[in-house]
C-alpha cells in the first residue's frame, strides 16, 4: 500500500485505512470490446493442398471473423466526458456525448445502445430536436425519458445551459426533444419557476425520486444539480432542482421555499462547500426512527442514477432493507406529515472530491433534499484521498465506493470504498480483470443487481473505449454497537 499521509495525526488514520474490508474483492468484466477484438483478429493463410474439409473449415472461419469484424465496427470510439446511462424499463445502456483529445465531439443523431442481455452494442437513429455535440453534460434516466443538461460544446471554449430529452421507448428509434425553460413570477413578486442554471460542465446530476403515497407509490421525481464550471465563471457551487415529475410540465424549481422548513432540532446549516467541478454524487435515503418503530423509505422500480453525474438506480425490495446512513436523524412522523404528493423522499445527497479553485479536493459536502440547507458540518468529512474527474456508486447504506480520476499527481484505476459512518476507507481487489487507469470516465449504479457499469475516460496514451462491469456482493451488518458496520463478503459465506 502506498503510503497516504506524513503528518502524525494522518498516520493514525492511515493505520485503520484497510481495517474494515480487508479481504473485499470485487469481481471486474470487460462487457465491450468483445474478447476477440482484445487479442490478434489475423487470420492466417491455408497452405495448397489440403483437403476440401479443411478448405471449407477455413472458409467458415473467415466468415465468422467477418462477422465478428461487422459486430466489432459498432464499438464506439474511445472518449472522455460521455455519460452511459443505465435504464431500467429498458435494461439498456445508453452513450451519449464525449469527445477526445483532439477536440472532436461525437454527435446525437445516432445513439449507442448495449444490450445487457446481448452483451452486443447496437446504433439506434434519432429524430426531433438533435442537441448539439458536447462533452462534460450530464444524463438521468426517468423511466423510459433520458435527461440531458449542460456540457461544453465543440468549440470547447463556451458551455451550454440547454436541457434535452430522449425518448428511448421506441427500441427502433429514438425521438430528442428540447425542454424551453422559463422563469415564473406571480403577483407578488414570489419566484415560481427558476430560470435555468448558469452554463456549465464537469456538474453532477443526482436522480431523487419522490416520497411515497398511502399506497406506497411514488409520483413524483426530482434531478439536483450541483457545481460545475463553465471557462467564464470558473468552478461553481450552486444547486438547482428539476422537477420531472411530469414529462409534458419539466421546470426548474424555485429554491426559496423549500419541501420541509427546518426544524430547531437540525441545528444551523452548514456553510455552502467550495465551488468545484468534476466531483461526483450519491443520494443516501434516511430511514425514520421513532422508538421501535422503524420506517425505511422505497424507491420506485423504474428510475436509475448515474455519476460523473452521479449513478444509482434503487429497487423497492433493496431499499425496503436500508438502514440510514444518520443513527440520529432529527426529524419525526409528524415532519412526515407535512410533506405533499410532490415532495422528495427524506434524505441527502454525498458529494465527494472533485477540482476547485487551491487544487484537489478531498472532503464529503451533504446537502439536504427537503430542507436545502448544507449539513456537511454533522454529516461530512474530510478524508486524505483527494480525487476528481472520478466515478461513484452506492453500495451499501452506509457505503459508497469511487473509481479511478485523477489525485493531484497520478490518474488512478483504483476501487475505493468509503464508510460514511466510520470515515474508513478500504481499497478492494479486482478480480479477474484490472481496468485501465482512466479519469472523466462515466458510470451508471444498479443496486437492483449490484452493479457499477463503467465507460470510457482518458489517460496519458489514449481514450478507453472499454465497458466494465463491476460486481458489488456484499451484505452490511450493523449491530448498532459504538456505530461499529462490519461488512462481509456474500461469496465468502456459508
Amino acid at each position: 500500500m502506498a503510503a497516504m499521509a506524513s503528518s502524525s495525526s494522518e498516520t493514525k488514520q492511515e493505520t485503520m485505512y484497510y481495517e474494515e474490508l480487508d479481504a473485499l474483492t470485487v469481481e471486474t468484466s470487460i462487457l465491450s470490446p468483445p474478447k476477440h477484438q482484445q487479442t490478434s483478429t489475423k487470420v492466417k493463410r491455408k497452405a495448397h493442398g489440403k483437403k476440401k474439409a479443411k478448405r471449407n473449415r477455413g472458409i467458415a472461419k473467415m466468415q465468422q471473423q467477418a462477422a465478428h469484424l461487422q459486430k466489432d465496427a459498432l464499438v464506439p470510439a474511445g472518449r472522455g466526458g460521455a455519460t452511459i446511462t443505465y435504464c431500467q424499463s429498458t435494461n439498456n445502456l445508453y452513450l451519449l456525448g464525449g469527445a477526445n483529445r483532439k477536440g472532436a465531439s461525437f454527435d446525437m443523431k445516432e445513439i449507442y445502445v448495449f444490450d445487457l442481455e446481448s452483451k452486443s452494442w447496437a446504433k439506434i437513429s434519432a429524430n426531433g430536436s438533435i442537441p448539439d455535440p458536447r462533452s462534460g453534460h450530464t444524463t438521468i434516466a426517468v423511466g423510459s425519458n433520458l435527461y440531458m443538461f449542460g456540457g461544453m460544446a465543440r468549440t470547447q471554449d463556451h458551455c451550454l445551459n440547454d436541457l434535452y430529452v430522449l425518448n428511448v421507448s421506441n427500441s427502433n428509434s429514438f425521438v430528442w426533444s428540447k425542454i424551453i425553460e422559463k422563469a415564473q413570477i406571480d403577483s407578488k413578486g414570489n419566484v415560481l419557476r427558476n430560470p435555468p442554471p448558469a452554463p456549465r460542465n464537469g456538474h453532477t446530476a443526482t436522480y431523487v425520486p419522490g416520497s411515497l403515497d398511502s399506497n406506497n407509490n411514488s409520483t413524483s421525481s426530482f434531478i439536483y444539480i450541483f457545481g460545475g464550471g463553465s471557462p467564464k465563471t470558473g468552478p461553481l457551487n450552486d444547486v438547482h432542482v428539476l422537477d420531472v415529475s411530469d414529462e409534458n410540465n419539466v421546470y426548474w424549481r424555485s429554491l426559496d421555499i423549500p419541501f420541509i422548513q427546518p426544524v430547531s432540532t437540525m441545528g444551523p446549516s452548514s456553510a455552502t462547500p467550495l465551488p468545484r467541478e468534476m466531483h461526483s454524487a450519491v443520494f443516501f435515503s434516511d430511514s425514520v426512527n421513532t422508538g421501535a418503530l422503524t420506517m425505511a423509505t422505497n424507491v420506485p422500480k423504474s428510475e436509475s442514477e448515474n455519476s460523473n453525474n452521479s449513478n444509482a438506480e434503487e429497487s423497492e425490495d433493496q431499499v425496503t432493507k436500508n438502514t440510514s446512513v444518520d443513527e440520529n436523524i432529527s426529524c419525526s412522523l409528524s415532519k412526515i406529515n407535512l410533506k405533499n404528493n410532490k415532495s422528495p423522499q427524506a434524505g441527502k445527497i454525498y458529494f465527494y472530491g472533485g477540482r476547485g479553485t487551491d487544487g484537489i479536493c478531498a472532503d464529503v459536502c451533504v446537502f439536504n433534499v427537503e430542507t436545502f440547507q448544507w449539513e456537511s458540518e454533522k454529516h461530512g468529512m474530510t478524508t486524505l484521498i483527494p480525487r476528481c474527474g472520478h466515478v461513484s456508486g452506492k453500495v451499501s447504506p452506509v457505503h459508497f465506493a469511487i473509481m479511478g480520476g485523477f489525485d493531484g499527481q497520478k490518474v488512478c484505476n483504483d476501487l475505493l470504498v468509503l464508510n460514511l459512518k466510520k470515515n474508513q476507507w478500504t481499497e478492494a481487489a479486482l478480480k479477474p480483470c484490472t481496468p485501465k487507469n482512466r479519469f472523466a470516465h462515466s458510470s451508471s449504479f444498479s443496486s437492483q443487481n449490484s452493479t457499477l457499469y463503467v465507460y470510457g475516460g482518458s489517460n496519458a496514451e489514449m481514450e478507453c473505449n472499454d465497458l466494465l462491469m463491476m460486481n458489488f456482493d456484499i451484505q452490511v451488518k450493523d449491530d448498532d454497537k459504538d456505530g461499529a458496520v462490519s461488512v462481509i463478503d456474500e461469496k465468502d459465506e456459508v
